[in-house]
């Protein structure tokens, strides 16, 4: 529990908040979208600091938060519902400037593979415009494991905020990639890490618990959690 204490005692700014977010006719097409995948059960504090450092990173970018309908290495049985997940997004990020959140792969159906996702985007973009793929640095060790990983590094530069421990020597642990794919691993590593990243794991385990997890997740979010009695065991 030692890391919940030092990220409640960490300094957190918010993002800035806006009105929904909207791509009528006429929206000028960002020249970097950013995609964030991932199961966000329950979406908390570390997910909107890695939203903050990308999109620090890239001033013109605007980020789209994927929850993931059915991800391939998390047992779905033991998830919430996607559409619950879903949900609890919108609240925690859906009023962030420059963020929106897309149910795409919940839509989609089947196991949610994130080359896929990138596919759909590349088309809708172009060549042109940058594409991005933001995780921690436990996700980028073990992105080897991913489905089409190759594919999905000519379709996107990945962006890596590093969690403690993480150093960038840690890539020449990821045999599978050459030396123009490490290079391109090493040029999306943003900045210092995190001061004191929590899971979500940590915070189901916090609220089945019955502990204090306020610091951790967005009001609005423990507000619903709370009001739907989740994550109690």
């Amino acid at each position: 529990m030692q890391e919940a204490a030092e990220w409640q005692s960490a300094s957190f700014a918010p993002l800035p908040t806006r009105p929904s977010f909207s791509a009528g006719q006429g929206a000028t097409m960002p020249k970097c979208r950013i995609l964030f995948g991932g199961s966000f059960d329950p979406p908390q504090r570390a997910h909107e600091e890695l939203i903050a450092r990308a999109l620090a990173a890239r001033p013109q970018a605007e980020c789209w938060v994927v929850p993931a309908g059915s991800p391939p290495h998390k047992d779905a049985q033991t998830m919430s519902s996607a559409e619950l997940r879903f949900e609890l997004c919108e609240l925690a990020f859906g009023s962030l400037a420059r963020v929106r959140v897309s149910d795409e792969e919940i839509r989609r159906g089947g196991t949610s593979y994130t080359v896929e996702t990138l596919r759909r985007h590349r088309g809708e973009l172009g060549q042109e415009a940058e594409l991005c793929w933001l995780l921690g640095s436990d996700s980028l060790l073990d992105l080897e494991s991913w489905r089409k990983v190759h594919e999905i590094l000519s379709l996107c530069q990945i962006l890596t905020v590093p969690r403690p421990g993480f150093s960038v020597a840690d890539l020449e642990q990821l045999s599978g990639f050459d030396a123009k794919e490490k290079k391109q691993l090493r040029a999306g590593i943003l900045g210092k890490s995190l001061a004191a990243p929590i899971s979500s794991t940590e915070v189901r385990t916090r609220l089945a618990q019955g502990q204090e997890v306020s610091t951790l997740i967005s009001p609005a979010v423990l507000a619903r959690i709370r009001q739907l009695g989740l994550y109690r065991s």
